[in-house]
């Protein structure tokens, strides 16, 4: 059954479908650049944000990621299977992960996908400053801001 009230098409007006779209076809992009490497994207991030704060826990990361600690927990499984990454330091009352670290291996693989890393992320850069009237400062300004807009969202609520 069909109903009039419901868009037909997702890409006239449903933020989170092209905001979801955009972000499948950039994580293809960016993973097909290093996955010659044995990471994704995101794991190249994980061991990027541990690499410039060597004080991470689980939560600290995952906020700084934007990640639910559970998601990151699943993305870190593999990483510390292969020796990228290990826990500095556990909570000894209740086991939990307290600290995060880059190991040896995690940071040469780190410094090994850099360079295809970076050239995917200038290849980016250069296609969105095509844009006509786009200011790449503006448009990273507002993918910031849609990802904190479920904080924002959930503070009118409370």
């Amino acid at each position: 059954m069909y109903d009039k009230e419901i868009p037909n098409n997702l890409n006239d007006g449903c933020i989170h479908f092209i905001v979801r779209s955009a972000s499948r076809a950039l994580s293809r992009l960016y993973d097909s650049e290093i996955e010659c490497y044995g990471i994704t994207g995101a794991q190249f991030n994980i061991l990027s944000a541990i690499n410039n704060s060597q004080n991470f826990n689980s939560t600290n990361l995952a906020k700084t990621l934007n990640f639910h600690r559970t998601s990151l927990a699943r993305i870190c499984r593999p990483l510390v299977k292969n020796g990228l990454i290990d826990f500095a330091s556990k909570n000894k009352v209740d086991g939990r992960t307290v600290k995060y670290i880059l190991t040896n291996l995690g940071q040469d693989k780190l410094k090994e996908a850099y360079p295809a890393w970076k050239k995917i992320n200038e290849e980016v850069h250069n296609a969105l400053t095509l844009l006509p009237a786009m200011k790449l400062d503006s448009f990273k300004n507002y993918l910031q801001f849609l990802g904190k807009i479920d904080e924002k969202l959930m503070d009118k609520k409370e």
